[in-house]
């Protein structure tokens, strides 16, 4: 837990992987995912068995998240978007939970890609939340008040599915929903009680 961990090169094309592969690991360093190269950043988890980056992350670039074994990954420490709206994928079959908190400082917010599921569980205060392709499935924590939440998209992902699911056992949604009309599903979905 001593150190920043930078997750990318400065420049090229290559591609960076920062993965946990035994269960009941936790990563408490800081970790910086750098921009630079255009090769893909990915985080994940390739064990059965649960792994945690707590740590505080801070994305310069867009992120790939990968948990496709059966286990648990947590990404617990607050996130920092760093000024910009961030993509972030999940492709189909991961799923991946930030119970950290995602800061207000991007002013362009996080957008959803992949057909997996990105679960978010903490206090969250980043403007925008665009879910462009897959699931993002609200576990907990909490939203705050602002800019709209957009279900799909009439960009190339807009004949994908996707959803917005609230799986917490409360959980009160002060933002407008936007349903946005292309040839791909579009699911609001409530296990619970949700206003």
């Amino acid at each position: 837990g001593v150190g920043i961990v930078y997750l990318g090169e400065l420049s090229g094309s290559n591609p960076a992987t920062l993965q946990i592969g035994s269960s009941g690991v936790s990563l408490a360093n800081n970790l910086v995912v750098r921009t630079g190269s255009s090769g893909t950043m990915t985080i994940g988890n390739t064990s059965s068995g649960t792994a945690t980056f707590s740590g505080g992350i801070t994305l310069e670039q867009n992120i790939s998240l990968a948990n496709n074994s059966g286990g648990t990954l947590n990404l617990s420490g607050a996130m920092s978007l760093n000024g910009s709206q961030r993509f972030i994928n999940l492709n189909s079959g991961h799923t991946a939970l930030i119970s950290g908190a995602v800061g207000t400082d991007g002013s362009g917010g996080l957008v959803k890609k992949g057909d997996g599921t990105l679960q978010l569980g903490g206090a969250n205060t980043f403007a925008g939340l665009y879910i462009d392709r897959g699931t993002v499935e609200l576990t907990g924590g909490s939203l705050a008040a602002g800019s709209t939440i957009d279900i799909g998209t009439t960009s190339a992902d807009g004949a994908s599915a996707s959803s917005l699911k609230v799986s917490a056992s409360s959980f009160t949604l002060n933002r407008n929903i936007v349903v946005q009309s292309a040839a791909g599903s579009r699911t609001l979905e409530t296990a619970n009680s949700a206003n």
